[in-house]
């Protein structure tokens, strides 16, 4: 009887060392997620995202070996796109042009949020993918460059910059708002010590354009972005230092 019960706990404790742990120093799961660095592209349904950069840090927790939640913030900025600006054309009547102009831009973010994350983590390796999603809030939109055709819409600050029919003279306008973003995402993990790992990660976002006031333009003009569907692209490098 004796013997029996001693093999049982043996087993037993074996069985339980054998698990997938919390990684971390101490083994509780708490990691900071820092930096997040990679590349973004995207495209709407009215314009050319462009290419640019993104960069942000999280924390996260391991609820179980398996399931983590975070909280992140990052932000990102893309060169080379374009975007639509709507104008009024006629002041008389508040027609406004038609087809709207399509004007050089760079999209700018500003996002926070929260979400989970599923990693298959297995015992006996040292990778593990992964699965996961975020909700957020997001300040985002276009930095537009106007070129001579929309010379004469230019206001407030960029009418004192002088005379942008220049070569080389440009003014830039915002068109940003405060949104939401929709994001799923997938890559893989690598364990490189108890308490380090790092994650290659590839995410698809979802958000809007909306009917945004561009600045610095004449006020009787109504100078406006073109509300649309946004899906952005975001390839990352990510370090984990966990506790």
């Amino acid at each position: 009887m004796q013997v029996g019960l001693l093999m049982a706990s043996v087993l037993g404790a074996t069985a339980i060392s054998g698990e997938v742990q919390r990684s971390g120093l101490y083994g509780w799961g708490l990691t900071l997620e820092a930096p997040i660095v990679g590349v973004i592209t995207g495209i709407g349904t009215k314009s050319t995202i462009g290419w640019g950069y993104n960069l942000g840090m999280g924390v996260a927790w391991e609820v179980t070996p398996r399931l983590t939640l975070r909280a992140y913030g990052a932000s990102g900025r893309t060169y080379g796109g374009q975007a639509r600006v709507r104008y009024v054309d006629n002041v008389a009547t508040g027609e406004h042009a038609d087809p709207a102009s399509v004007q050089d831009a760079e999209w700018l973010q500003l996002e926070a949020g929260a979400g989970a994350a599923w990693y298959f983590r297995e015992m006996r390796r040292q990778w593990a993918p992964y699965v996961g999603g975020d909700l957020g809030i997001s300040f985002s939109g276009f930095d537009f460059r106007f070129d001579d055709s929309l010379s004469f819409l230019e206001g407030g600050e960029a009418a004192k910059a002088g005379d942008c029919s220049e070569v080389g003279c440009e003014s830039t306008h915002d068109g940003r708002s405060l949104g939401w973003l929709a994001t799923i995402r997938a890559g893989m993990r690598f364990e490189l010590s108890k308490w380090m790992s790092s994650q290659a990660e590839m995410a698809l976002s979802y958000t809007r354009s909306w009917d945004q006031e561009i600045s610095d333009t004449i006020p009787n003009r109504d100078v406006r972005t073109a509300r649309e569907h946004v899906v952005l692209l975001r390839m990352t490098f990510t370090l984990r230092l966990g506790l």
